[in-house]
């Protein structure tokens, strides 16, 4: 969807289970536990959001997903670098993020079914 739309982004590879050796080669690339999903380097286009230089989303599931202290602190060093940070609980959520900022039409239902 985010390709579709045009934007800068990538999802940082953290996350899910790995095995020990693997995981200490990542952590001495630079991974960092706690870094949002989703960063967005176009800043938003919407009245009230322009001063932000990015945006990053961290992905939780609709319901029983719990910000961790780490993912915690990473919102909050973006939101200082000038990021609009926040946390999305399902698709639905973040298509309304990115209608609110600006990317994404608010009446746009679904634009991953506009190819073709």
């Amino acid at each position: 969807m985010l390709d579709d739309l045009g934007l800068d982004w990538f999802h940082p590879p953290n996350g899910g289970g790995r095995w020990r050796g693997e995981g200490g080669k990542l952590k001495a690339q630079g991974v960092k536990k706690g870094v949002p999903d989703i960063v967005i380097l176009n800043a938003p286009t919407a009245e009230g959001y322009r001063h932000h230089v990015g945006v990053v989303i961290e992905l939780k599931r609709v319901s029983g997903g719990v910000v961790s202290g780490e993912q915690k602190k990473w919102l909050a060093i973006f939101r200082r670098q000038g990021f609009y940070s926040t946390v999305c609980r399902g698709q639905k959520e973040v298509r309304a993020i990115l209608a609110q900022l600006g990317f994404l039409a608010a009446n746009c239902q679904d634009i991953d079914r506009r190819k073709g």
